[in-house]
C-alpha cells in the first residue's frame, strides 16, 4: 500500500532525512571496510569498536552494531527505516566484504534477516 513521504522538523533531520545515492553508499562502505584511504580512518575505525552489550546480543558502537559470526569473525552494520522504506548497510573487515539492502516497504524482522543472510552466504562462498 502506498505510504505517505515523511516530513521532518528541526529534531528528526539527522534521524533518517540524510539523503544520497546508491553510489554514496558504496563508496561509504568501501571506505567503512578499508578499501580506500579517506583522513576519517581513525575515526571510522574507532567508531566500530564495541562499547556496550544491546539486549538483543549484539554489541553497539558510536552508531554502528557488532555481531559474531559462528567462527568468531566480526559483522559491523546499521539499519533504519522510515515510512515506507528500509535501509541495512553491513560488512565483514576480515572478508573485505560488504552488502547494502534497500527495500520500499515499512520495516519488519523479515527485512532485517536480508542483509545477514548476504554476508553468511558471501562468507561461505569466498
Amino acid at each position: 500500500n502506498p505510504v505517505s513521504t515523511w516530513t521532518a522538523t528541526d529534531c528528526l533531520q539527522g534521524a533518517g532525512f540524510i539523503k544520497s545515492t546508491l553510489n554514496d553508499m558504496f563508496i561509504y562502505l568501501e571506505a567503512n571496510i578499508g578499501l580506500m584511504d579517506t583522513p576519517l580512518r581513525e575515526a571510522m575505525d574507532m567508531a566500530h569498536e564495541p562499547r556496550v552489550k544491546a539486549p538483543w546480543g549484539e554489541y553497539c558502537g558510536l552508531g554502528w552494531y557488532t555481531g559474531e559470526l559462528v567462527d568468531g569473525q566480526k559483522v559491523i552494520n546499521h539499519n533504519g527505516a522510515t515510512g515506507g522504506h528500509y535501509a541495512y548497510i553491513g560488512f565483514n573487515k576480515s572478508l573485505k566484504t560488504g552488502v547494502i539492502v534497500l527495500c520500499n516497504n515499512k520495516y519488519s524482522s523479515k527485512s532485517d534477516e536480508i542483509g545477514p543472510l548476504i554476508l553468511k552466504a558471501l562468507k561461505n562462498y569466498l
